[in-house]
């Protein structure tokens, strides 16, 4: 007589291997959405027909989805702005570069959004704006509390991005050698130890950043960087609310 299975291991065993079953056979489609603009990344079967039968499950779900919003919403899909594309390509969404690579650990690919590399540049340019030669006769204080609101908002939209803290890590470099040069050129003989103890700021485990006064510099680094999870996904409150918008 068969035995039911009432190990909790045993039965999350059974469950990983139906969906690993179920991801061999069929597609898998993984919406990403932040208020009304959103894509879906389909997985297919591996296989010699993989592309192909990719291209079929997204077409079938885009005309699923237009036909969903067209009769509940009274919304239509914009042809120009909704395309079918294959991930090998590069995905701009909302700032971030969507793309498959492998994972560290199970070495399985995965979908990731990283942050494209001319988002960064743009950045240092904004920072490098704020400490030109023009800026000489403004204080370090002055200079920080345009800075501070820039980095602070940057890092935390980024802050669930592939690699974030490598790129934190290195705008926090870049930022500490242009207030570096920028202090430097404003203080052409001060000794470089006076300056260090006029600006410089101790970190808690060692280390020294800017600051002047009563305004510190904002690190990236102190920003906790953290994947999103699905598990924070909430249903919107205009798809639970009855009555017209702010009624």
């Amino acid at each position: 007589m068969p035995t039911l299975l009432t190990d909790h291991a045993a039965i999350t065993k059974r469950a990983k291997s139906a969906r690993d079953n179920d991801r061999r056979r069929l597609g898998v489609i993984m919406p990403i959405r932040y208020a009304d603009d959103f894509i879906l990344l389909v997985s297919a079967p591996p296989g010699s027909e993989q592309l192909a039968h990719a291209e079929s499950i997204a077409n079938a779900e885009r005309n699923a989805v237009a036909e969903s919003l067209r009769n509940e919403l009274t919304l239509e899909l914009s042809e120009t702005k909704t395309l079918v594309t294959p991930v090998t390509q590069p995905l701009r969404f909302l700032g971030h570069h969507v793309r498959v690579r492998v994972h560290p650990t199970n070495g399985k690919l995965v979908s990731a959004a990283v942050i494209p590399k001319d988002r960064s540049h743009l950045l240092r340019e904004r920072i490098k704006d704020l400490f030109r030669r023009s800026t000489l006769p403004k204080s370090l204080a002055d200079r920080l509390r345009h800075l501070n609101p820039m980095l602070r908002g940057w890092c935390n939209f980024y802050r669930h991005a592939w690699g974030a803290k490598h790129v934190f890590s290195a705008v926090d470099n870049y930022v500490w050698w242009t207030i570096y040069r920028w202090i430097r050129k404003r203080h052409r003989t001060a000794p470089i130890k006076v300056l260090y103890r006029r600006y410089g700021r101790r970190r808690p485990r060692g280390g020294l950043h800017w600051g002047d006064g009563d305004v510190s510099l904002y690190e990236l680094r102190r920003t906790g960087v953290q994947h999103f999870k699905l598990g924070w996904l909430k249903t919107p409150a205009f798809a639970v609310t009855d009555g017209e918008p702010d009624a």
